[in-house]
């Protein structure tokens, strides 16, 4: 018989869509509903977080969300928790924070629950949404979760999301900072060449002609893929150059800055991109005030 299968989420720091009525009578917007994965659900904000002033837990990990997925079988409970994961990975994505999912329960399985201890710290800095927003967050969901689960093993995107974030969860030096976009960068052409079918030969990726792939003209190839505009990679790959093959950079502290926030606009475009989200997001390098459209 079918039950409503309940998921636990860590550092998911978003607001609601609709209004719940608390025990005390009092309405909250704490409540999303969506369709997803083929299926209705809800994902329900534990009220104190709500209200709460995000910066007192960046770093923190901290309970705050369940999520529903309602009329669930028990012969298909594997896949919903397979789901449940894609969630909290798009989630973590959307709010540049490390949301683990760490417990379920569903009525009536055997086992009826399992929770699991995980590593993962609330973020909040700069996101791509404005995570407040709960329509803003239920629609980027619903126009990505398609394409999330057709390229998630493909593209490897677990390790993309989970390098994104780590570079703003953990107190990290620029230069480390920087070097965690460029493996993130590394990862997403590798990924991209294997799935274009170019051959990988001493050391490089090859182009139908035999001659190997540059660095940034993989890059460039990378985005041309999902029609976004040529950016200039030329002090990307320079800095990259100098901090992966030396471990630091003669450039000044402004300028590194500078690129790392353009590493961080290029990524966040392109991974919305290759999902195909349409509509606007937050630009890195405008502070949370800029936005782009795709």
């Amino acid at each position: 018989m079918a039950a409503d299968l309940e998921g636990f989420f860590l550092n998911c720091f978003i607001g609601g869509e609709t209004v719940t009525v608390q025990p005390d009578g009092s309405p909250i917007k704490n409540k999303i509903e969506l369709a997803f994965g083929g299926h209705n659900v809800t994902i329900i904000q534990r009220p104190e977080i709500i209200s709460a002033k995000r910066s007192e837990y960046r770093g923190l990990t901290v309970p705050t969300t369940s999520v529903v997925v309602h009329n669930v079988d028990v012969e298909e409970r594997e896949k919903i928790l397979h789901l449940l994961r894609g969630l909290a990975h798009l989630l973590s994505f959307a709010t540049c924070s490390d949301i683990a999912f760490y417990q379920w329960k569903h009525p009536g399985s055997r086992p009826s629950g399992e929770r699991w201890s995980v590593v993962a710290r609330m973020g909040y800095f700069r996101p791509p949404f404005n995570i407040s927003d709960g329509k803003a967050i239920r629609t980027y969901l619903e126009l990505v979760w398609r394409e999330y689960f057709r390229l998630e093993e493909r593209r490897k995107l677990p390790v993309a999301i989970h390098l994104f974030v780590l570079a703003e969860t953990r107190s990290l030096p620029l230069e480390l900072k920087l070097a965690t976009m460029f493996i993130l960068l590394e990862n997403l052409k590798s990924t991209h060449a294997e799935e274009q079918g170019y051959p990988f030969e001493d050391g490089y990726y090859r182009k139908a002609s035999g001659k190997k792939w540059s660095c940034k003209a993989l890059l460039l190839d990378m985005f041309k893929q999902v029609n976004m505009p040529s950016p200039d990679l030329s002090a990307i790959v320079d800095l990259r150059n100098d901090i992966i093959h030396s471990g630091i950079s003669q450039t000044s502290g402004d300028h590194q800055q500078d690129i790392y926030d353009n590493c961080q606009d290029l990524v966040r475009e392109y991974l919305l991109r290759l999902l195909g989200y349409t509509g606007n997001f937050l630009l890195y390098s405008g502070r949370g005030m800029t936005s782009k459209r795709i």
